[in-house]
């Protein structure tokens, strides 16, 4: 055999050894993620088995990449290069540089493509696996959380947490009751509106004209839970210099709570916009009422 197809045939053993090895490397690290799959499967959503499938493999893959390299050069020139030499019977026609000169290539390659790897794969895959199990944990908080508040019949609170949930997971089926808990919760915003409204725009009998005790007032809407007024009269209190002045104080701050409670699918500053809007007609309405008297 001459010194150019022995050369030839060392080369397309060093390549073919070196592809079969990686492929090995890389079944290899499928099997440890599907394994860390099946020993800890709480530990992901099963809809995020695939993405964690991916990810891991991958960085399991190139975390080891550079070790895998050496133990694949070695093994490559210990048994196949040397076999091939041993058989051809030429091997003194060979200088050591020529037998190892397209394995060097490949593992300074290799070595390249490691610290590569290491900079921008393995940090990427980490990350996303972190994520998968953090979307993990909250989507089964916000499931257990749900339920709960679904079982006690507590529409905005279960809502809230069933938003979140399938923001994170596509479960068909909890999407079904957010459309059915959005229109009640509809229902329920125009009925409270519509309760609101007649209260504000229709004269209390109930409630004597020649009242003036700030405090007294809004004690007596807050017990009918027209909380809108009875903040207005409570905040009117609560400037005064009377003795009632804490316990106003302590109302607001209750019927904060109590509205803030109420409109919890806004954020704050939907709240704040709604609250100064609800304020500013009830002290036209009163306004008003104030002229008509």
């Amino acid at each position: 055999m001459g010194k150019s197809e022995l050369t030839g045939k060392i080369n397309s053993k060093t390549i073919s050894t070196f592809f079969v090895f990686f492929l090995i490397y890389l079944i290899i690290s499928i099997g440890i993620s599907a394994l860390g799959i099946r020993l800890h499967p709480e530990e992901y959503h099963i809809q995020y088995y695939m993405d964690y499938m991916f990810s891991n493999t991958f960085f399991i893959f190139f975390s080891y990449f550079f070790t895998a390299s050496l133990v694949c050069y070695a093994l490559c020139y210990s048994l196949t290069v040397s076999n091939v030499l041993s058989m051809s019977g030429t091997s003194d026609k060979l200088i050591f540089f020529d037998v190892i000169k397209n394995g060097l290539v490949l593992l300074v390659l290799l070595t390249v493509v490691f610290f590569i790897a290491q900079e921008f794969i393995v940090p990427s895959t980490e990350n996303k696996l972190e994520i998968l199990r953090n979307n993990t944990v909250r989507a089964k908080s916000m499931l257990e959380e749900g339920n709960e508040y679904y079982a006690k019949k507590d529409i905005p609170g279960s809502l809230r947490c069933y938003e979140e949930y399938i923001k994170l997971v596509d479960d068909p089926e909890i999407k079904d009751r957010v459309r059915s808990l959005t229109l009640e919760k509809k229902k329920m915003i125009n009925a409270e509106t519509a309760n609101e409204n007649n209260s504000l725009y229709t004269e209390d009998i109930t409630i004597p004209s020649s009242m003036n005790d700030f405090y007294q007032l809004g004690e007596t809407y807050y017990l009918k839970e027209d909380y809108m007024t009875a903040l207005y009269y409570f905040r009117y209190a609560a400037e005064d210099s009377s003795s009632r002045k804490v316990e106003a104080k302590k109302r607001i701050a209750e019927i904060e709570k109590i509205l803030r409670y109420r409109n919890s699918m806004m954020d704050d500053t939907q709240f704040s916009r709604m609250m100064d809007k609800e304020e500013l007609k009830i002290k036209k309405i009163y306004a008003l009422k104030t002229e008509a008297r």
